[in-house]
């Protein structure tokens, strides 16, 4: 999955408020920072990452 797709998925799961905040946030920082900012990862997701993951 590409992440415009991952974004396209994540934004249909979003509150209109959230959608709206996410849209904002995304003119100002890159879309992964924005969505990490409106759906903050939970521990069990961040400890699932990958070391090439983060290298991205």
């Amino acid at each position: 999955m590409t992440t415009s797709e991952d974004k396209l998925e994540i934004e249909t799961e979003l509150s209109e408020d959230k959608q709206i905040l996410l849209q904002k946030l995304s003119t100002i920082f890159d879309p992964e920072t924005a969505i990490d900012f409106v759906c903050p990862k939970t521990q069990e997701t961040k400890q699932l990452v990958t070391i090439e993951e983060l290298k991205h």
